[in-house]
């Protein structure tokens, strides 16, 4: 279980991580909405480079237990990333 919560997290972090960088170069955005998905970026990539460790490793024991809150809470932040990277329609103002 504790395997497939790890890799399900993986995923939503890694997809986070796409999303956040993705926003980051939008310039529409205002600088604090842009500075808020970069914390969120960051702990991504922070959360991406430690779980891939602790997968690469024998016995999985490189890693604190992932809670299945945690990759719960991955997977809605996923979802919000991703509905915010879809293309907006253009105002013909």
């Amino acid at each position: 279980m504790i395997v497939v919560l790890g890799v399900l997290n993986l995923a939503f972090c890694v997809l986070i991580a796409i999303c956040g960088l993705w926003l980051l170069v939008d310039a529409s955005l205002p600088r604090s909405r842009r500075a808020l998905i970069g914390v969120v970026t960051c702990g991504a990539v922070v959360n991406v480079v430690a779980l891939s460790e602790a997968l690469g490793s024998i016995g999985f024991l490189a890693h604190a237990f992932v809670w299945p809150s945690e990759a719960v809470v991955n997977f809605g932040t996923a979802l919000l990333m991703l509905r915010e990277c879809r293309p907006r329609k253009m105002s013909m103002a």
